[in-house]
């Protein structure tokens, strides 16, 4: 015999329907964070924000700056901020690409 509260808040809490909605909610703001914090990303990297990086081409080997959108086994996406390119490379046509790290502030003795 299955033994039910008398206080109707405590029977919403534990009731199945409570946390089928806690659920979906649950999953809404992960989706919702995950969606705004994509557009501020696109936003700072349209204005030419983010990772600046050195790459030389295997082809010219003329040095040029970019902005690394990001790579995968295969390709790598560059972001020109001046002309408001997006380039697809494939690793073989890429010689190099560095960066410079940020610098450390200097600590007082």
């Amino acid at each position: 015999m299955e033994r039910r509260t008398t206080r109707k808040w405590l029977r919403w809490y534990g009731s199945p329907r409570y946390r089928l909605i806690n659920n979906f909610a649950a999953i809404y703001i992960v989706l919702s964070f995950i969606h705004i914090f994509a557009i501020f990303q696109s936003r700072d990297t349209y204005a030419g924000e983010g990772n600046v990086v050195t790459d030389v081409f295997a082809d010219n080997g003329v040095a040029t700056g970019s902005l690394l959108l990001g790579t995968t086994g295969q390709f790598v996406f560059l972001f020109d901020a001046d002309s408001r390119d997006v380039g697809l490379h494939p690793i073989e046509n890429i010689h190099s690409i560095s960066f410079k790290a940020p610098e450390r502030p200097q600590q007082r003795p």
